[in-house]
């Protein structure tokens, strides 16, 4: 998409959160008038969902660097530029 990847993706996000807010909008109509929890079960739950990351956030992760783990990193396999013969574990090799 080019350039216009980042305003796609904005334009969808934002779409999104409303289409969230439209179906847990609390309606009596909809989820009943007898309790509170289930006309405000959605909002109630991603509240304490996003509380509960915030702590751990500021209790474990604050100030730790973000690094890529030792086995999820990308090997590095020098290749020559017109070899006649493919060099060993290259996986553009046959």
């Amino acid at each position: 998409m080019g350039r216009w990847g980042l305003v796609v993706n904005v334009v969808a996000v934002v779409f999104q959160i409303g289409v969230m807010i439209n179906l847990a909008w609390p309606r009596p109509a909809v989820y009943g008038a007898d309790h509170w929890y289930f006309q405000w079960g959605a909002f109630t739950f991603t509240g304490v969902l996003g509380l509960i990351g915030v702590a751990y956030y500021f209790a474990k992760l604050r100030g730790r660097p973000a690094a890529v783990l030792s086995e999820h990193r990308a090997q590095f396999v020098p290749t020559v530029v017109g070899a006649a013969e493919p060099i060993p574990g290259d996986p553009a090799g046959p």
